[in-house]
């Protein structure tokens, strides 16, 4: 019994439990049998976090989701990309900046690679002279018009999860999986 079919016969079996340590069990069990059943297959962190980023690169236009009391909001950024983490100025009067100051949770998503990360309010752009000059480099106007205002910010976000899909030399679709807390990369096959 492949992993899939065995954890729809599981979960057919348990359907009429609500607890949450059941749940949580539940899609352990679902993991170990998705990873040792074949389905999944361990990767190098290190060479795919290194690959993803470079394949991202120094700046992007990227939309970012944000949400807070039930209302998720997304609009267009220009981001940069320094040592693993990614930066956007914002200003305090816009509800993305509310919303962060709720919920810390933020996506981003840049072609293939969807991006769920932390949100953490850096201070005044001006006071991080690393990230404005690369920011500076890329959008130079933004910068220019932007940076130095009173109600302006930097936000850094560090990436939790990466997701990104691809296909084989078969066209058949897989997704890489990054869990940058754990340092922990997979791949599994999309079977649909």
């Amino acid at each position: 019994m492949n992993g899939k079919f065995a954890f729809a016969y599981f979960f057919r079996t348990q359907k009429g439990c609500k607890c949450k340590l059941f749940e949580k069990k539940m899609w352990l069990c679902f993991f170990e049998l998705c990873f040792y059943g074949g389905i999944m297959e361990t990767l190098d962190f290190n060479h795919e976090e290194k690959r993803i980023f470079t394949q991202i690169g120094e700046n992007k236009i990227a939309p970012l989701a944000t949400s807070s009391q039930n209302n998720v909001t997304v609009r267009m950024m220009s981001v940069v990309i320094f040592r693993n983490k990614i930066y956007f100025q914002t200003g305090t009067d816009l509800i993305k900046y509310r919303q962060i100051c709720e919920n810390k949770n933020v996506a981003l998503c840049f072609d293939n690679i969807q991006v769920e990360g932390i949100a953490n309010i850096m201070g005044k752009p001006m006071e991080h002279d690393t990230i404005m000059e690369i920011y500076k480099k890329h959008y130079k106007s933004s910068y220019e018009n932007y940076s130095k205002l009173d109600k302006e910010i930097l936000v850094e976000v560090q990436p939790q999860k990466i997701t990104i899909w691809e296909y084989d030399n078969n066209e058949r679709p897989y997704r890489i999986y990054l869990d940058l807390g754990r340092k922990k990369a997979y791949k599994e096959m999309y079977l649909g």
